[in-house]
């Protein structure tokens, strides 16, 4: 058993070796956060995808407030965003995921030049849970603890 200086230190020593572990075992470090990953999360696919955008579209933003809300990808699957709505008296676009991060540099630059805010929805494989989270930068990844149950 170590003994430490204070609790900074013993964080210090800690933080090292465990970059060290990771840094010497990156690919079962990898491996481990994938498999929890697909644990806590689940797999998804097209047609869970396209199953995602229709409960965001019928019940999970007209929860939320949201009202003209227009399916933008039903009509050309190529655009770079979902949905676009009306929140506020303002126009948004909404980019629905069914994954654990998105990078959206070219949605961004978008929606910056048209000046309308941005939101991701993440929406479970499994269609229980979402959280409707803003862009405020090119990369957005989901926060476990704040989702909400699908109503």
């Amino acid at each position: 058993m170590r003994k430490y200086c204070s609790a900074e230190c013993r964080r210090k020593v800690n933080t090292a070796m465990h970059a060290n572990y990771v840094s010497k075992n990156r690919k079962h470090v990898n491996a481990y956060t994938k498999e929890r990953r697909l644990r806590i999360w689940g797999k998804s696919n097209m047609r869970i995808a396209k199953d995602a955008e229709t409960l965001a579209i019928t019940r999970i933003l007209p929860q939320l407030g949201f009202r003209d809300i227009y399916h933008l990808s039903a009509t050309n699957r190529f655009f770079p965003f979902d949905v676009v709505a009306t929140s506020n008296n303002e126009r948004v676009f909404i980019d629905v995921s069914t994954s654990t991060s998105k990078v959206i540099r070219r949605q961004k630059e978008i929606a910056d030049a048209l000046r309308m805010k941005t939101f991701i929805l993440f929406v479970k494989p499994d269609l229980t849970s979402y959280l409707l989270t803003p862009v405020e930068s090119e990369s957005v990844r989901f926060r476990m603890g704040e989702f909400r149950k699908v109503a």
